[in-house]
């Protein structure tokens, strides 16, 4: 990560091209039935990181990715999701124990059909982390950093949290931690496949607790 080589109007350009394709794919969405809408969260996603992928491709540091680092970061990511993993574990006992249901605030409603549960996972569990997390660390945390790890942690982390707020009314708590793991392992990690793993595997994990 190099957040001095992502300039303003870069950054600007990044923004206005990922919120472009939102709002056009939510006006397809809005005129036309004959397409499931997961399918066309997933083309979005994909466009989505095609097109960061684009702007970056002279400089992949910049927003993380590293040639010949993949490996590692893949190795790490699944060091750090073990590691909030056990953590998540052990809250998790602690609520139970006080009465509470922890995985009540995990579960999401899966489609009842196992294609459309397929791919809700590809969607979900891939396709949805990769774009967001070189948007939401890559592009948007990476930019931040430079007034500050405090400032790119937590604004990065409303956004994130804020922008899953179109799909439900309910409080983004999932969200809200998940953007603050990703940010603090990208700071320490200065790899960006390590969070996009992180989410990956934490996304997994909880349509694997929904399936019923």
């Amino acid at each position: 990560m190099d957040p001095t080589r992502i300039g303003i109007k870069t950054f600007l350009l990044t923004v206005a091209g990922i919120l472009t394709l939102e709002l056009l794919a939510g006006s397809v969405v809005r005129h036309t039935q004959s397409i499931p809408p997961l399918v066309y969260a997933g083309i979005l996603r994909l466009f989505q990181t095609v097109f960061i992928i684009g702007v970056f491709n002279k400089t992949p540091a910049a927003i993380g990715l590293h040639p010949g680092a993949s490996v590692h970061g893949l190795w790490r990511g699944v060091l750090w999701a073990i590691g909030f993993g056990c953590l998540a574990a052990i809250a998790m006992t602690v609520l139970y124990l006080t009465g509470l249901d922890p995985l009540a605030m995990l579960r999401i409603n899966l489609p009842a059909q196992w294609p459309a549960r397929i791919l809700a996972v590809v969607v979900g569990c891939l396709i949805a982390p990769v774009a967001e997390e070189l948007f939401f660390r890559g592009v948007i945390f990476g930019f931040l950093r430079r007034a500050g790890f405090a400032w790119a942690l937590g604004l990065s982390t409303i956004l994130f949290a804020s922008a899953h707020l179109v799909s439900g009314l309910r409080f983004p708590l999932i969200e809200l931690c998940g953007g603050l793991i990703f940010a603090i392992a990208y700071e320490h990690e200065r790899n960006l496949i390590v969070p996009i793993v992180i989410h990956c595997l934490g996304n997994l994990t909880i349509f694997t607790l929904s399936i019923n």
